[in-house]
C-alpha cells in the first residue's frame, strides 16, 4: 500500500518512543486482564455484556492511535510514484483484528483527526486539513473504513471461538478485507485529487500490494498471539 510517511513528536519519531508505546500497550492489556481488576473478578469479562467506552478502551484506542502514527515516522522502505511506502500498515491491518469495530474504528479515526487538527504525523512533517487533498489523502479514508467494518467482520469471526486453524484463515480474509479497503480508498483519492485514472491508480499500487499480503499474514499472528496471551480481549462468546 502506499502511505505517506509522517514525522511525530519527539516521542514519536525516536526508537525510545516507541518503544515506550509498546511498554505501554502491555501495561493497559495487563490492566484490563489483571484478575484482581473488576474485568478480572468474577464472571469472564468476554462472557459480560459490554456498555461504552471503559477507561481501558479509551487507553487502547489511544495507543494503538500512536502506534499507527510512531511507525508512519519511520523512513519510507521505498517510493513508488513520488508516495512513500511505510510500515503503519502493519498497524492498520492489526487494529481491527484485535479492537474490533468501534474501537478500531476510533484508533484509525483519532489518528487521523490529530493529523487534521495540525499535528505533523502526516508525510513531510506536514498536519492540517490540507493532507486530505494530496495523492495519499484517500488512505486516510480508507483507514477509518478499515478499522470499522473489518473490525466489525472480525469480531463476527472471533464470537464464534473457532478453533485456531479456522480462525487464523477467517481472520486472514477479514485482514485482506482491511487491506481492499485501504486500497479503495487510496485509489480514489488518486483518482479525484491527482487526477488519475482507474487504471493508472490501480496500477501505480499493484507493486506494493503483494507485500501488503505479507503484511496481512503478520497481523494475523500478532492477534492470534495477542488473544492467546489475553483471553479476555476476545469479544463476547456467541451464545446458542
Amino acid at each position: 500500500m502506499l502511505v505517506p510517511k509522517a514525522a511525530g513528536g519527539p516521542l514519536l519519531s525516536s526508537p525510545k518512543g516507541t518503544s515506550d508505546m509498546g511498554k505501554s500497550l502491555q501495561v493497559v492489556i495487563e490492566h484490563k486482564t489483571d484478575p484482581g481488576s473488576a474485568l478480572g473478578s468474577g464472571a469472564r469479562a468476554s462472557d459480560r455484556p459490554r456498555k461504552g467506552f471503559q477507561p481501558q478502551d479509551i487507553a487502547l484506542i489511544a495507543v494503538f492511535a500512536a502506534m499507527i502514527a510512531a511507525l508512519a515516522a519511520v523512513p519510507p522502505i521505498f517510493m513508488v510514484g513520488g508516495v512513500p511506502f511505510a510500515l503503519q500498515m502493519l498497524v492498520v491491518i492489526l487494529i481491527p483484528l484485535v479492537l474490533g469495530s468501534v474501537r478500531g474504528g476510533a484508533a484509525c479515526g483519532l489518528y487521523v483527526l490529530v493529523g487534521l487538527l495540525g499535528v505533523p504525523v502526516f508525510g513531510g512533517q506536514q498536519g492540517g486539513p490540507g493532507a486530505l487533498l494530496g495523492a495519499s489523502g484517500g488512505y486516510f479514508i480508507g483507514f477509518i473504513l478499515s478499522g470499522f467494518i473489518a473490525g466489525a467482520l472480525a469480531t463476527m469471526v472471533l464470537r464464534r471461538r473457532p478453533r485456531r486453524p479456522v480462525m487464523a484463515a477467517s481472520l486472514y480474509g477479514v485482514a485482506l478485507d482491511s487491506v481492499a479497503l485501504v486500497y479503495v480508498g487510496g485509489v480514489t483519492g488518486q483518482m479525484v485529487n491527482a487526477s488519475l485514472s482507474l487504471h493508472a491508480a490501480i496500477v501505480l499500487n499493484l507493486p506494493l500490494l503483494a507485500l501488503d499480503l505479507v503484511k496481512a499474514a503478520v497481523a494475523v499472528m500478532f492477534a492470534i498471539g495477542v488473544f492467546t496471551a489475553f483471553p479476555k480481549l476476545l469479544p463476547v462468546r456467541n451464545r446458542g
